[in-house]
């Protein structure tokens, strides 16, 4: 009995320090039942990370305050240092020693979903330094506003996490809250911005003069109209200030050239893919930034052929490019017969890299998966089309070799090549080093965009 005792103990201790997740009242109420048959010193200790899911309707009384109990004793304990609420309106609505309670913690990561007027107060009454926060704010309870004389402090994050002034490194907010001569966050390294409206980046730029990295995600149909924003944080860039350089962005191109962003960034990701790449966006935004690393996803072929798309990557803000990460995602109108890969090809290695002195390392992957959208994957059924019989005989190294002397200065050290999606190739990946393959694997590795990063 005794050994039964203490493996007991030492499981639920093991449970504990893996990190909780509970959802809905009867899981939460078992939980709670769970923790209140050890003794608080027992258990509460190993309890690290949180994550807390309620009902769509909330707590009942019973439960949410049987939870402030618990809370309140984790809280003056302090081992906590990760909380994840969401729906975090329900769960406070259902007690209103919610707040005050969670307002004690002492922790340094927090994540908060559907925040509304409850957890505002939550986050600006928080005495936690925090360094990592994600808020998603309900959209329904809270206007924002960029207008000086409608910003509303309560709703403005800088202003909510003001108890982090100093310790807070990342950021993610789902709404573009934000305004001018706030708080300065000097830690501040990491932020991502997910909203539908275009952001006032002076704003963000006083608030976080350090920032090194920044994700952008907006929900925004682009119009002609949208220009005078471009013009607007350009000439606020040039009244306030920028930042002296950014260490990367990771968006897509429109909305990078709407932020209109005047500083170097050493390593851009725009990845494209509910709109074309606009040539004429990448060129203007190409200048200010001058990257030393691209990520540059395009639909269909057709644009490699573009006179405006050769010159944004080989004008002279270009030249310093070291990688370049080209990803050509295939579309049905590529299926034409006039779409000749060598053609393609072609392209890319005469009008792009030859003109590239500096580049180093050079990914093209081509991207196959909606070619077969419609299409039986066994070709007896549905022959394959000319592209896909094109690709299927590609000769991955000969391309390389081509790219190889293509690089005048012969500084290109490192290519690689990878076909994802077509019904019949199966090898995913392949990197040369100036001459012989290096390295080979199957699609099955896979792991997605970011898996060609250095």
């Amino acid at each position: 009995m005794l050994t039964c005792n203490l493996l007991n103990a030492e499981a639920a201790k093991e449970i504990l320090r893996r990190g909780v997740s509970i959802s809905g009242e009867e899981k939460i109420l078992s939980f709670l039942r769970f923790m209140a048959r050890g003794s608080p010193n027992g258990r509460l200790p190993h309890l690290r990370e949180l994550s807390i899911y309620p009902d769509h309707y909330g707590l009942s009384l019973f439960t949410a305050s049987l939870l402030a109990h618990l809370l309140r004793c984790m809280a003056h304990l302090g081992r906590l240092t990760t909380l994840n609420i969401g729906g975090i309106e329900r769960l406070l609505a259902s007690h209103p020693a919610l707040v005050p309670t969670l307002a004690h913690f002492s922790i340094k990561h927090l994540t908060v979903g559907q925040v509304g007027i409850l957890g505002q107060r939550l986050l600006a009454a928080m005495r936690s330094q925090l360094t990592t926060v994600r808020v998603d704010f309900l959209s329904n309870d809270i206007r924002f506003s960029n207008r000086n004389d409608e910003v509303c402090p309560d709703a403005n994050p800088m202003w909510l996490l003001l108890h982090s002034q100093h310790s807070l490194h990342e950021l993610w907010i789902s709404a573009s809250t934000s305004a001018p001569n706030g708080p300065r966050y000097p830690n501040m390294a990491s932020l991502s911005l997910i909203t539908s409206d275009t952001p006032r980046i002076s704003h963000y730029i006083h608030a976080f003069p350090n920032l090194k990295t920044l994700y952008t995600d907006i929900e925004k149909d682009w119009e002609e109209d949208s220009n005078p924003q471009r013009l607007l944080n350009q000439r606020e860039q040039e009244l306030y200030g920028t930042w002296t350089r950014l260490e990367s962005y990771d968006g897509d191109t429109c909305t990078l050239y709407y932020l209109g962003l005047k500083c170097p960034i050493n390593s851009i990701k725009v990845l494209d893919t509910e709109n074309q790449c606009d040539p004429s966006m990448l060129k203007a935004l190409l200048v200010d930034a001058r990257p030393r690393d691209l990520w540059l996803r395009i639909q269909s072929t057709d644009l490699v052929f573009d006179d405006v798309f050769i010159e944004a990557l080989t004008q002279e803000s270009s030249q310093h490019l070291r990688k370049f990460y080209l990803s050509i995602l295939l579309l049905r109108c590529d299926m034409r017969e006039e779409v000749d890969l060598d053609d393609v090809l072609d392209a890319v290695v005469t009008d792009i890299l030859a003109a590239l002195p500096l580049l180093i390392i050079f990914k093209i992957r081509i991207l196959c998966d909606h070619l077969a959208i419609g299409l039986d994957a066994d070709v007896d059924i549905d022959p394959m089309r000319p592209l896909e019989e094109q690709l299927a005989r590609w000769d991955i190294r000969a391309f390389a070799n081509r790219a190889f002397k293509a690089s005048s200065s012969g500084n290109l050290r490192k290519v690689v090549i990878s076909v994802t999606g077509h019904r019949t190739r199966r090898v995913y990946k392949t990197a040369f080093l100036r001459a012989d393959v290096v390295e080979t694997t199957d699609s099955s590795d896979d792991g997605g965009e970011d898996s060609d990063d250095e």
